[in-house]
């Protein structure tokens, strides 16, 4: 049975190398439970599975282990952090942004306490809007000068735990995730003329939203409103599955159904990937071409994936004790009217 909420990763897992067995096989079964569990009536699907899924495993823990550092989130790093000035308008802004986070209400809610520093991934979406501003040129002001400014938003918290170590180790299991909600993606978009291939067809894109509506991967741009529900939300894949097993093991379509998983897995820089990128912004967070007294060069890592999603992370360290106790009711209150 695919636990949703299993962990992948250890302190095994800390390094690209030779996995332990253990390592393998565990994650072999969450590519197919997180897929189509029925591709264990295919002979020898294990071994079909294998040099794929270490490839997986091999990228995702690389993947984790390129980001830097966390980098603290003050007022003291805002000054000093380039990043963190072209992310947030000011230090106050950042600290209120962080504190009004979902998903690290959750996790205080879930046992993290304000007396331990807190580690997560800090996502962004980063866009580009070509404008026209004034700038001095040769000492001379000028108008309508072609300018493109970056901006930073739909900031979200991403797995925060009480170490940078555990933090890595649930980024690691949301990556390998990521990889497989695309072949799942791809199995729930697969056409057929069958009426039971269509049922299926139904099921699989069920067990998509669900794992995508309980933060599964990287998808989303919000985490839920509460804590998911484990119990709940395994039942209704358990339910989906028993649904998927009901409709019998067609094998073409399940060979079919392998071939985009090994697809997936034996190519996951193809998949998801990162890049970095050097930017260099003025105070106003306008693209420059060379730094200066007023514009300085930062580094942005962008994570990437196949259907075009892209978002901007970074490790932060939070002193829970520095945000302000966020009023969710006098917010709920506002959006609503």
């Amino acid at each position: 049975m695919f636990s949703l909420f299993q962990s992948l990763f250890s302190a095994r897992s800390e390094a690209v190398g030779a996995w332990p067995e253990e390592l393998v096989q565990e994650a072999i079964d969450r590519a197919v439970d997180g897929t189509d569990p029925r591709l264990r009536v295919l002979a020898g699907y294990r071994k079909r599975l294998r040099e794929p899924v270490i490839r997986a495993v091999d990228h995702v823990v690389r993947l984790v282990n390129e980001l830097p550092p966390p980098i603290a989130v003050n007022a003291a790093s805002y000054r000093e952090q380039a990043c963190l000035r072209a992310m947030f308008a000011s230090p106050e802004r950042m600290l209120e942004v962080l504190a009004r986070d979902q998903g690290l209400e959750n996790a205080r809610r879930e046992g993290l306490c304000a007396e331990q520093p807190v580690t997560a991934m800090l996502s962004m979406r980063m866009s580009e809007k070509h404008t026209l501003g004034i700038d001095i040129e040769d000492e001379v002001l000028k108008r309508d000068v072609q300018q493109t400014v970056v901006s930073f938003d739909a900031h979200r918290l991403v797995d925060p735990c009480a170490e940078e170590a555990l933090t890595r180790r649930a980024l690691r299991r949301r990556a390998f995730d990521h990889i497989l909600a695309q072949a799942l993606d791809d199995m729930a978009r697969r056409r057929s003329s069958r009426k039971e291939l269509a049922g299926q067809r139904e099921l699989l894109q069920r067990k998509r939203v669900a794992l995508k509506r309980s933060g599964w991967s990287f998808d989303g741009a919000r985490a839920p409103a509460a804590a998911p529900d484990e119990a709940a939300l395994e039942r209704e894949l358990a339910d989906i599955e028993a649904q998927l097993e009901a409709l019998g093991p067609d094998e073409k379509t399940l060979e079919k159904h392998m071939e985009m998983l090994v697809a997936a897995l034996v190519e996951p820089d193809r998949k998801l990937w990162s890049v970095e990128r050097m930017l260099i912004l003025d105070h106003r967070n306008v693209l420059r071409a060379k730094a200066d007294s007023v514009a300085r060069e930062l580094s942005v890592r962008e994570l990437h994936d196949a259907r075009g999603a892209r978002m901007v992370m970074l490790l932060v360290g939070i002193d829970l004790a520095l945000l302000p106790r966020p009023d969710f009711f006098r917010a709920a209150k506002r959006y609503t009217g």
